[in-house]
């Protein structure tokens, strides 16, 4: 009978060290400079799944481009392979507002397998590109194209799309000229400087 209560006093101890031991542990906290890892499943064309833990590269860029980026990769599986590039020029004859002059930000443009292939990112990626506003956009209505040496290259991504397409409408149908970045040897993204909406809204066309 001894034995039984001693036995009974060690498994309620130990039970409540257990117990004491869950409610102390410290929160584990995220690595500096890391955002949460996340889990999506992507699902091909022959009916197969590829479930991938994925989390934004530390090499700059908002969260939102990061996600523009990763639902890209996201239709290039589920195609099959590479998205099929689409040729697309600059409209003769649009109007020519330059924005350079404004305080800006740099941001990646998103999209660009849809529009370049890698080999033609160099001949089209420049210092300089357009904006040009494409309220038919079937997917976007408030979507802004970027234009590199008169082609297409890609998007801004659909959360600065949506606030600057206010102020380019407001500004009229036009090419808007604005400053960037080609690519480099280390590395195939281009960049886009977008104006800062302050400045955009108190700037006035000639």
């Amino acid at each position: 009978m001894e034995l039984l209560v001693v036995l009974l006093i060690i498994v309620l101890a130990f039970s409540g060290w257990l117990i004491l031991r869950h409610f102390t542990r410290p929160a584990q906290k995220p690595e500096p400079g890391r955002k949460p890892s996340a889990v999506i499943t992507l699902t091909r064309p022959d009916g197969s799944t590829d479930v991938r833990d994925v989390r934004p590269n530390a090499d700059g860029g908002s969260f939102d481009e990061w996600v523009a980026e990763q639902q890209e990769k996201a239709r290039r599986i589920r195609s099959g392979g590479p998205a099929k590039i689409a040729a697309v020029h600059l409209e003769e004859g649009l109007t020519r507002v330059d924005l350079r002059g404004l305080p800006s930000s740099r941001f990646r443009i998103v999209g660009t397998a849809h529009w370049v292939t890698d080999a033609e990112r160099r001949t089209y990626s420049a210092q300089e590109y357009e904006l040009v506003r494409e309220p038919n956009n079937e997917h976007d209505t408030r979507a802004v194209a970027v234009y590199g040496r008169g082609r297409k290259v890609g998007y801004l991504s659909a959360a600065k799309a949506a606030g600057l397409a206010p102020e380019l409408d407001r500004l009229g149908e036009a090419a808007f000229v604005v400053g960037g970045d080609s690519v480099t040897e280390h590395s195939i993204r281009m960049w886009v400087d977008i104006p800062r909406l302050p400045a955009l809204r108190a700037f006035r066309a000639n």
